[in-house]
């Protein structure tokens, strides 16, 4: 960016920066002059500043020469811009421009003096309806700033984290503020009305997609991961900007008022993108990862899965895909592959043995979740010691979960176990019914004799007992569960995370980190 124009900018008033820190001075035995101390810029060093006096707003502090921020060599005052702050650079970019004909140079002095009067009178005109255009992107700007935590970890696939917490404590406090947001009254807030947002954002989609010198390739470049993209010059990345400004206004939008608006480069399709659907196999190519190896086919590029994701039985195969939307996840974006092993019996026969190996060939990890089962137990022990052709263990006790008794012992209370075979019995239109008391005193009778029992197997000789088949219906009693499961994400505050929660931030992690360029020893 043009330092001259930035420091223009800011005496006119046009983009002042939002903070101006003040470097600290301090005297040394070996110098006369003293020493500026360096500046780190984060949050709690700013903060801390600031209570001294040291960080000035701008209404705090007139705009002076930038000649005047500096001591010497040194550089004593830091004008600090927000990035969205280049939306106010564009409108005013030529300001200091002013041609004039060669015509000029043979001019005599009188018409010389009239011809520069006549540019400085164009030149204020020009200043005022700058001003207003400017008014107006820092109206754009207000919102944009409220709205990028809730957007840009996904619009960008990147998510600043804080060292002194856990990744998954730390996402799913980030999902349920976003959960809880109210974005029409923050577009209120901002003075701006959902049609205000709605015509913006096809005004920057129209940008982009004029300004974008590789539009003809948007829905591949938009693919690829932002720190790449942000490789890019000139024109190709102000229109990725761009293209950023647009999203974020199109999801303002959609959950202010719950309708959809286009991408970006649908936006001029009469068909509104229906031919991604015919060629790709989803208007979603961003998402749906079918479409997306379907583009990346179209480019001579093949993608791979990172993590493998293998699971005991159809309870949990069918569970855990409901769940991870309901969580805002998507495993087939982030490319965490489900396998199921249609239970243990099968993990036991060398089914499991099979999967790992298929996925240390294919470059992947395996995250396993299992039971627990005595002989699973063993196996998976025996596993975890081999190691595969490359020398990298096949097995990684980080990467195995085995429940404490089994998935429902460990993720629901046996009034929720209740509820859903109750669910499931209705939708059956069979008067089955069992309660929690039930399934507890059955539960510590066994437990009594020395036998402890599941409480899916004392559901089902119940179920049996009372006419219903509970494994002829496993899939839907799993749906039931995940219904349980899902209702509580609508309650705020929420209770702890389940483990099986846990489990998939886990594994989003991993594969986000995989993704980034991370390997494992």
């Amino acid at each position: 960016m043009n330092m001259r124009l930035l420091e223009r900018m800011d005496l006119e008033g046009f983009a002042p920066p939002i903070l101006r820190v003040h470097k600290e001075k301090t005297l040394r035995a070996e110098s006369t002059r003293g020493v500026y101390s360096a500046l780190h810029l984060n949050i709690s060093t700013l903060r801390l500043m600031r209570e001294r006096g040291l960080v000035k707003v701008p209404d705090e502090e007139a705009p002076r020469p930038w000649k005047e921020y500096r001591d010497g060599h040194d550089e004593a005052v830091v004008p600090l811009y927000h990035p969205s702050q280049t939306l106010l650079v564009e409108p005013v970019q030529w300001l200091d421009e002013v041609t004039f004909g060669d015509s000029l140079l043979t001019a005599g002095p009188e018409d010389v003096i009239r011809r520069v009067g006549e540019a400085r009178k164009s030149r204020d005109a020009r200043v005022r309806g700058l001003r207003d255009a400017v008014r107006h992107r820092e109206g754009l700007l207000r919102l944009l700033i409220r709205l990028e935590n809730a957007f840009l970890p996904d619009l960008r696939g990147s998510f600043s984290v804080d060292p002194t917490s856990e990744f998954p404590d730390l996402y799913a406090q980030w999902a349920e503020w976003r959960r809880a947001l109210d974005f029409s009254s923050i577009i209120k807030e901002c003075g701006w009305s959902t049609e205000t947002v709605r015509r913006s954002f096809e005004s920057w989609s129209m940008r982009a997609m004029n300004l974008d010198p590789m539009g003809r390739w948007y829905l591949l470049v938009r693919n690829i991961k932002n720190e790449k993209r942000s490789e890019l010059r000139g024109d190709a990345l102000l229109a990725q900007d761009s293209y950023d400004v647009a999203m974020m206004l199109k999801w303002a939008y959609e959950h202010a008022t719950g309708e959809s608006l286009p991408e970006p480069d649908d936006l001029n399709d009469a068909m509104g993108g229906l031919w991604k659907e015919r060629w790709y196999g989803s208007r979603n190519v961003f998402e749906d990862r079918t479409a997306r190896l379907r583009l990346l086919t179209e480019f001579g590029l093949k993608p791979i899965y990172r993590v493998y994701l293998i699971l005991e039985g159809e309870t949990e195969t069918t569970f855990v895909p409901i769940l991870v939307r309901a969580m805002g996840i998507d495993f087939e974006a982030i490319g965490v592959k489900m396998v199921g092993l249609d239970g243990a019996q099968k993990a036991n026969r060398g089914r499991l043995e099979v999967f790992l190996h298929h996925v240390a060939e294919s470059g992947a990890v395996a995250y396993v979740i299992l039971d627990n089962d005595p002989e699973v137990v063993q196996h998976t022990a025996d596993l975890m010691k081999r190691r595969t052709p490359a020398s990298l263990p096949l097995l990684r006790e980080e990467f195995l979960k085995i429940w404490g008794g089994e998935f429902e012992d460990d993720n629901f209370s046996a009034a929720e176990v209740a509820e859903a075979f109750n669910g499931l019995a209705q939708s059956l239109g069979s008067a089955a019914r069992v309660t929690a008391p039930e399934l507890e005193a059955e539960r510590q009778h066994a437990l009594g004799a020395g036998t402890p029992v599941r409480i899916t197997k004392i559901l089902k000789r119940m179920g049996h007992q009372r006419g219903l088949d509970l494994d002829g219906n496993r899939v839907e009693f799993a749906r039931k569960l995940a219904e349980i499961a899902v209702r509580e994400f609508s309650v705020l505050p929420r209770a702890s995370p389940r483990p099986i929660e846990q489990e998939i931030l886990k594994i989003a992690e991993l594969s986000s980190a995989l993704e980034s360029g991370a390997f494992l020893e």
